[in-house]
């Protein structure tokens, strides 16, 4: 303490002050001194119970948390472990259904495939799951390809021939003329007045060695004059294209097949065709008989180097 050393001494056991107020001033600094030891006391404890509670909240919560995060760990590889037990009951179910419903459409596909209408046009066919979309369609082809070939198969020799004529028409005319569609359903029957049998046309036809009719039926000619439509008889055979008075069987024109060199139509709803040939003197031969056919012809002939173009009107004209 700031005191002078005139104003104490220290004994053995005991300390004399001389003065009162120096051992007042003593009291005041031993006051002081008390409360700042009890302060620091008081901090030093509550710094220990402070920090021992601290040290043990610490240890729990590090034990809390390992312990957490241990089941946190184990909840994950539990979960992991759950999908793929559950991934693969999924796929083990998954395999047997998607066998049981191939089996169940494979069992039940006879049974409903369309067996009251077996036309190749038909385009019934029973529905399939969604994972049977590519083998229904190779069995629904499969099946088509089959009633097709049942179909044919059920042709007799003149029923072939006239499919065969139909499908050649298709080939020439399908997306090229716009009437071709309503003359797909009319079969191609070739001689549709009955030529063969009459008793005029067989006299006519030995004479030009034209027995084997092709195509035969009454069409119509347009007379330059009035522009009216004439009938007339058009027989087409293996040798040649006859234009015939269809009452009393006389030949009017005789083309040979050989000088028929190609033919035209338009591709609109008309029934015009027209023929191109290549007889520059018969066209002429047969221009002098005009006079013998009535005022205007059959087809109008127009005459090029080399050619000779027939125009002819007739209801059928696909099939021509």
């Amino acid at each position: 303490v700031p005191l002078p050393g005139a104003e104490f001494t220290i004994g053995r056991k005991k300390v004399f002050i001389r003065s009162p107020r120096t051992v007042y001033e003593l009291d005041e600094f031993r006051k002081v001194r008390l409360n700042e030891l009890a302060v620091l006391i008081q901090k030093t404890y509550r710094c220990y119970t402070k920090r021992k509670r601290f040290v043990t909240l610490r240890h729990s919560q590090l034990i809390i948390a390992s312990y957490w995060r241990t089941w946190r760990e184990r909840e994950k590889i539990r979960l992991v472990e759950f999908r793929k037990q559950a991934l693969w009951a999924v796929q083990v179910i998954g395999r047997f259904f998607v066998l049981l419903k191939t089996r169940e459409f494979l069992l039940t596909l006879l049974l409903r495939l369309p067996h009251d209408n077996m036309s190749p046009i038909c385009h019934d066919w029973p529905s399939a799951p969604t994972f049977l979309t590519e083998t229904s369609q190779l069995l629904r082809t499969i099946f088509h390809r089959w009633r097709c070939y049942k179909y044919r198969k059920s042709f007799d020799q003149p029923a072939r021939n006239r499919m065969r004529e139909k499908v050649t028409a298709s080939i020439i005319f399908k997306d090229r003329k716009v009437s071709y569609p309503r003359s797909v359903a009319h079969p191609f029957h070739g001689d549709y007045i009955r030529l063969r049998q009459n008793i005029q046309w067989k006299r006519v036809s030995c004479e030009h060695n034209d027995q084997y009719v092709v195509f035969a039926d009454i069409i119509n000619k347009i007379a330059r004059t009035s522009g009216k439509f004439i009938p007339i008889l058009l027989v087409i055979s293996t040798n040649s294209m006859l234009l015939l008075d269809q009452k009393t069987m006389q030949i009017k024109y005789r083309i040979p097949a050989s000088e028929i060199y190609r033919m035209s139509l338009s591709p609109y709803f008309d029934d015009i065709a027209v023929i191109h040939i290549r007889a520059d003197n018969y066209c002429s031969s047969n221009m002098s008989d005009r006079s013998e056919s009535p005022t205007g012809c059959l087809f109008q002939t127009e005459t090029y180097v080399g050619q000779t173009i027939y125009r002819v009107y007739h209801p059928v004209a696909n099939e021509v």
